[in-house]
């Protein structure tokens, strides 16, 4: 975003990159530990193109060709693009892989039970010809949550998931690397629980709505002089 004002003629000195926190105080998930073999995958957003369902799901049709069955994505929300999603599902025979389970209120027990419930969260980005994003609200609530999120190089959205380290990031719709990163996932427990820890105390320390308040403070007591 500081690139776009850039390239309009902005002049670099009115500039100020501030990244946005989440509650994490309200955030408490107990992860229930289960050996059980089904692993949940959890997409949680607007239906809209630029969320990347579409890349999402030609990553896992790639994975159920391959053999792979024990696996359940849960598409978490509403929006003008259910209907594409849902006819790309039914057309590549994907209905027995994907739960649509429709809106679920903001902060609420049936929100947070979905984080709950999920191994791994998957939010892979892509640009379209009208719109592109900065840092997704749910993806740092994933990242809060302890969940080792798989997402895209976009936006603003390396600046908060070190590759390997405190997520897994791919090139936007590039569905092969896509796929072997949530079958790494998939397939390695321990790979799961040491990103996600990961990501929960890079949240707790960067991420939280309160030290992002204090940060926000600080740019306009500059600009006021203080």
């Amino acid at each position: 975003m500081k690139q776009d004002l850039l390239n309009l003629g902005c002049l670099p000195a009115k500039i100020a990159v501030h990244y946005h926190g989440v509650p994490g105080n309200l955030i408490h998930i107990q992860k229930t530990d289960t050996t059980q073999k089904l692993c949940t995958i959890l997409m949680l957003s607007y239906l809209d193109p630029v969320k990347g369902h579409l890349f999402a799901l030609k990553a896992l049709k790639a994975i159920a060709k391959q053999g792979v069955s024990e696996f359940k994505l849960r598409i978490v929300g509403a929006g003008h693009y259910e209907k594409q999603i849902k006819q790309f599902v039914s057309a590549h025979q994907l209905n027995p892989y994907v739960d649509f389970v429709g809106p679920v209120k903001y902060l609420s027990p049936a929100y947070f039970q979905e984080f709950s419930n999920a191994d791994i969260f998957l939010h892979p980005s892509v640009k379209t010809k009208d719109d592109k994003e900065g840092i997704p609200g749910s993806l740092v609530e994933a990242m809060f949550a302890g969940l080792p999120v798989i997402s895209t190089i976009h936006g603003g959205i390396p600046f908060v998931i070190q590759d390997k380290k405190t997520g897994l990031l791919v090139e936007e719709w590039d569905v092969e690397n896509l796929a072997c990163a949530i079958k790494a996932l998939m397939d390695n427990r321990w790979l799961r629980n040491q990103i996600g820890n990961q990501a929960r105390k890079y949240a707790e320390s960067n991420l939280d709505l309160k030290i992002r308040e204090l940060a926000l403070e600080k740019i306009y007591n500059e600009l006021i002089g203080n």
